[in-house]
């Protein structure tokens, strides 16, 4: 019925399943329940810190510094604009301050 009223896509049969597991058991709570394993999300101050310090670190490297995937690494640095030339992770769109940063740095 929750289809036919807001559309194929509205939800999936597993989801209303579990839903309506929840439910008949007492369980009204909407929030997702707390899983094991759940990755840590990686904050864009700590990345950005990183890089800072050491420009030439690579994703598995900053992934494990932070105790996140590669995956979310890479997620996270395509968000941020930061593209990896010649070893190191720059802006991808540079700006005259972010050019003598970089060229200081190659010296």
């Amino acid at each position: 019925m929750i289809c036919s009223a807001l559309g194929e896509n509205a939800v999936t049969y597993k989801t209303c399943k579990k839903w309506f597991q929840r439910f008949r058991s007492g369980n009204f709570d909407f929030n997702d329940a707390e899983r094991s394993g759940t990755l840590k999300k990686v904050e864009d101050e700590e990345l950005e810190q990183l890089l800072n310090e050491d420009p030439c670190q690579t994703q598995q490297e900053l992934a494990e510094e932070l105790g996140v995937t590669q995956q979310a690494i890479s997620v996270r640095l395509k968000k941020l604009g930061r593209v990896q030339k010649v070893g190191r992770w720059v802006p991808h769109v540079l700006s005259p301050e972010s050019c003598m940063t970089t060229h200081d740095h190659i010296r």
